[in-house]
């Protein structure tokens, strides 16, 4: 967020995202103003694996009993042969000045 209020489009791909209870009234107010109903998707955040996933597109259907990320929901997102798809990078940074920077291939996936 703090990257996008900075930069602007560069970060535009990154869809709305709150963190629920902490921004539950941050995400009140973007719902609030939609000019359209959208989709969103909520995220246990310490699951894994889709486990506890679930799409709302009404606020009666929110029900959360623990942490949730909830993102506006990508309609057309990027796709890889067909499927969507995570990167996940493992990097360390070990200078600034010079830059110099190890990624761990082997975590790439």
């Amino acid at each position: 967020k703090r990257l996008a209020g900075s930069y602007g489009a560069v970060y535009d791909f990154v869809p709305q995202t709150f963190l629920l209870p902490n921004e539950y009234v941050a995400f009140m107010r973007e719902y609030a103003e939609q000019k359209e109903p959208s989709i969103w998707i909520c995220k246990p955040s310490d699951s894994s694996r889709g486990r506890g996933i679930f799409l709302i597109s009404d606020m009666s259907q929110l029900i959360y009993d623990q942490q949730y990320v909830i993102q506006q929901y990508i309609k057309t997102p990027l796709l890889i042969a067909g499927f969507k798809f995570d990167i996940r990078m493992y990097v360390m940074i070990t200078s600034f000045h010079p830059m110099r920077a190890y990624i761990f291939k082997e975590g790439l996936v």
